[in-house]
């Protein structure tokens, strides 16, 4: 089974994606969880599917031990684990404590066995839309009537586009626009940014 891609145009600094180069874009099938992974292994093994679950846990626990005692964690063939900080800016050392220095992410960078053993993979284009079949009014109304239908889920960028047909810089430029019409109010930071209507 070929890995899938999908093509679209770089959006200019104003947003603007016609005339736009084109570019390729990984297309997920989906996310796999740990219980198919597992049983996807099992299968052509002969650990056993509570020998594995048990490992993974095992190495999960180990993993965020030593990340929390300040080491670097490498895994043999995949990559390595190491912690990503946050804090307020400052101009000298003085002005900053250990106090507000926190935890921000964990960072991941493949080792050079699992990118050759990814070297080979071979891709076939899946089609998406890009240009949405609605005018502006109607992917607007159709985007209203769907959060006063669903008002306790919110919207995602991925969402609205799905519901519109936009692409997802498009869809992300006119969920900024309801925003700051105040029309909608956003939730949420990041691959977690949700959208709802702002009731006053």
């Amino acid at each position: 089974m070929n890995a899938e891609y999908t093509l679209h145009r770089t959006p200019s600094r104003d947003g603007a994606t016609e005339d736009q180069p084109l570019h390729a874009r990984f297309s997920p099938r989906g996310t796999v969880s740990t219980d198919q992974l597992i049983d996807s292994i099992v299968a052509g093994s002969t650990f056993t599917r509570g020998d594995l679950k048990g490992a993974l846990q095992l190495f999960s626990d180990g993993m965020s031990d030593k990340l929390k005692e300040g080491f670097n964690v490498e895994l043999d063939g995949f990559g390595f684990y190491s912690l990503s900080l946050e804090s307020r800016p400052v101009q000298t050392p003085e002005e900053i404590r250990s106090q507000s220095v926190s935890f921000h992410h964990v960072t991941f960078r493949n080792s050079k066995t699992l990118t050759a053993k990814l070297s080979d993979i071979h891709f076939s284009r899946k089609e998406n839309v890009t240009i949405s079949p609605l005018t502006p009014e109607q992917r607007r109304e159709r985007v209203i009537t769907y959060l006063q239908n669903n008002p306790t889920s919110g919207l995602s960028r991925r969402m609205y586009s799905e519901l519109t047909g936009c692409t997802r810089y498009k869809a992300l430029k006119e969920l900024d626009e309801l925003v700051t019409e105040g029309l909608l109010v956003c939730l949420g930071r990041g691959n977690v940014m949700l959208y709802a209507i702002k009731h006053t």
